[in-house]
């Protein structure tokens, strides 16, 4: 089941850092837009787990994958 973890592990944090840079380095007026901008560090925690959880199942399908081959 390692790679489940390493999937979620992969998926959120490709997503949560993504996000930040685009703060950060204030891609398309992210940070600078809006006075509502500083909202999307109240939704990335929910848009990092559903990322985590697609690539928790891709994981798991590839483990289940390989299990299934091996016997």
């Amino acid at each position: 089941m390692l790679w489940g973890a390493v999937g979620f592990l992969v998926g959120s944090m490709a997503l949560s850092g993504y996000i930040h840079l685009a703060w950060i380095f204030d891609w398309g007026e992210s940070r600078t837009g809006s006075s509502t901008a500083g909202l999307i560090f109240i939704f990335i925690p929910i848009y990092v787990l559903i990322s985590g959880g697609i690539g928790y199942l891709i994981g798991w399908g590839i483990d289940r994958e390989k299990f299934n081959n091996e016997t």
